[in-house]
């Protein structure tokens, strides 16, 4: 009975901590979109992206083309931010939210 006890007091407390974090998470993504400028070299993208603890999918380099996915830490989330450029510089960057 005790393990049950403790099992539905976890499920509370993450049921109220989940959805802080989400939103944490998302605000995170979303301000280090904004900062992000067309011209801005890679290098310096790749540097502030260590600087702000983000999480960022490989590029996919197709002959100089490149693009990078700046993502949530939160599983349950579509919410990201896409990154284009072209050889060592930042041509746009966006918000994307998948809702399915």
């Amino acid at each position: 009975m005790k393990i049950l006890v403790n099992a539905i007091q976890l499920l509370v407390i993450m049921a109220i901590i989940y959805p802080i974090f989400t939103v944490w998470d998302k605000n995170k993504v979303e301000q280090f979109c904004r900062v992000i400028e067309s011209g801005m070299s890679r290098d310096a993208f790749f540097d502030l992206a260590d600087k702000s603890w983000v999480k960022i999918i490989k590029p996919n380099d197709m002959s100089g083309r490149w693009k990078v996915s700046i993502v949530t830490y939160s599983p349950y989330s579509d919410y990201r931010c896409e990154v284009k450029g072209l050889g060592k510089i930042i041509s746009k960057s966006w918000i994307v939210e998948d809702n399915e």
